[in-house]
């Protein structure tokens, strides 16, 4: 047996081990991702609830709200009539 037997043979051996451990460390990464995924769950789910209970609240007050500035816009723009009425009506009587 000579040199390049040798180092023919030790190199297929490499090859065989380096390929069981790529295969065994793949075979680990997908049980790591699998456990994990399972405990991630449960969070991105109570997350999803969370966001949509978020949601509806915030539609329940922008609905008030929106109501509410209605009604205070409308008022506004009421005073701001009489204010200008009054004011018109003080100048004419301030001239006269």
């Amino acid at each position: 047996m000579g040199l390049t037997e040798l180092l023919a043979i030790l190199s297929d051996l490499v090859i065989i081990v380096v390929s069981g451990l790529i295969l065994i460390l793949l075979v680990v990464l997908t049980f790591m991702a699998l456990v994990l995924y399972r405990k991630l769950m449960p969070l991105i789910d109570s997350t999803k609830e969370t966001s949509d209970r978020v949601n509806k609240i915030a539609e329940a007050v922008h609905g008030q709200l929106g109501k509410s500035s209605n009604i205070l816009l409308t008022v506004g723009s009421v005073v701001k009539l009489l204010m200008g009425l009054s004011k018109k009506k003080g100048e004419k009587d301030g001239k006269e």
